[in-house]
This record gives structure tokens, sequence and C-alpha cells, in this order.
């Protein structure tokens, strides 16, 4: 009787953790899924981006690779902004898809619509080439020692993310209530550690009230 219930913990355990950087060796990835400026959400479901670094397996250089795939319509990504510790200078150079329009890298020198502060910033702000739906963007980051590893940090948190932030972006372009001539705005992240933990949490007591239940049902 057990089994069913493992199961459904595992589940509610999985769903605690999405859109929190997934790593396996050189490879970290995240979802954006959640809209945290009380701005407007996006339209199709989430994730709407997605950035994966990958270095390869070997430190110095890491690749990342921006995707809007989850965007629709008129919406298009402007900015993202990411996190390093340490702390490096990083260099970016461009490799293929869209070409951003500036980028730059501070120890805690960009925030994100008030709501925590990051190291890396990169932008897409040329409107006669927006990153929009079903685009990507690959790019090289170069710093002595870099890894993929090195980007699961949290932004100094503030505003609405008091804990930090992965990862931020803004996506333009969004319908709203009153028109679909794609004048919304929204900043979208992955789900923070601390947002995770509730969840988390509720899937261990289920656990341990269901199991319960279980033993007397069949003592």
């Amino acid at each position: 009787m057990r089994k069913p219930l493992c199961a459904l913990a595992a589940m509610l355990l999985g769903v605690s953790m999405l859109g929190v950087g997934t790593a396996n060796a050189a490879v970290v990835s995240y979802d954006f899924v959640f809209e945290f400026s009380g701005g407007d959400q996006p339209a199709g479901p989430a994730p709407w981006l997605n950035a994966t670094f990958d270095d390869g397996g070997s430190a110095g250089a890491v690749e990342l690779t921006l995707s809007a795939d989850g965007l629709v319509d008129k919406e298009f990504v402007t900015q993202w902004y990411f996190n390093v510790e340490p702390f490096q200078l990083i260099s970016v150079s461009h490799d293929s898809g869209v070409m951003p329009t500036g980028t730059a890298s501070a120890s805690n020198g960009f925030k994100a619509d008030g709501d925590g502060w990051f190291d890396l910033l990169i932008l897409y702000m040329d409107p006669g080439d927006k990153f929009a739906a079903g685009l990507e963007s690959v790019l090289t980051l170069t710093a002595a020692g870099l890894t993929a590893d090195m980007f699961r940090a949290l932004s100094l948190g503030d505003g609405n993310s008091p804990n930090g932030l992965f990862a931020a972006a803004e996506i333009r372009g969004i319908a709203t209530e009153d028109c679909d001539c794609g004048k919304g705005s929204g900043w979208v992240a992955p789900i923070p550690i601390m947002g995770a933990l509730p969840l988390l949490l509720s899937a261990l007591g289920l656990l341990g009230l269901t199991g319960g239940f279980w033993r007397r049902w069949v003592s």
C-alpha cells in the first residue's frame, strides 16, 4: 500500500523544485516560470524562457543558450540578469542567434525591476531585431576559472524577492485585458529556493500524514 504514497510524494517533491536551476556535471539550466513584479504575465504556458549554461566539463569558458520558446504573439524579451559566485568580470561574445545590443558585468551592479541585485546583464534592446517568440541567442562567457556551477547563485535580495533570485528577465509585448496590442510587460524568473520550500514541506507533511493513516487502517 505504500508504493502509491511514495510515488505521490515523489511527484510533489518534483513539483516543488519546478523552475529551480538543475545541474549535471557541466550544465546548469533555468526555466523562467513565474512573474514576480506585479506586472503582466505572458500569455502562453510557462516556462516562457530558458537559460542554459554549459562549460563542456572544463573551466574558463561557458556556453550560454538563451531561449524564448515559450513566448507567443508579439511578446519579446529585452534583458536578462544572472549571478556568478565567486564574482568574476565576464567577457561575452556572440556565437549565433539574436545579437545582444549590450552586456556588462559588475558585482551586484544591476537591479532587475527593483527586485534584487545581479552580477551579469545581457541586453536585447534593438527594436529592429527583437528577441521574440521561438528565437534563441547563443553566447560564450569567458573568465579565469569560470564554470557553469558558478551561475548557481542568488541575487542580493530586495523588493519582492528578499531571499534573492537565480535569474531574471523582462518580457514586453504582452497582451493585456484592455488591449491585445502588445503594450504590457512583466518580469519573470525561475522559482527561488525559498519559494520552493513550502511545497517541499507540504509534500513531506503529506507523506507523514498518509503514512500514519495507512498504518492505522491496516492494523
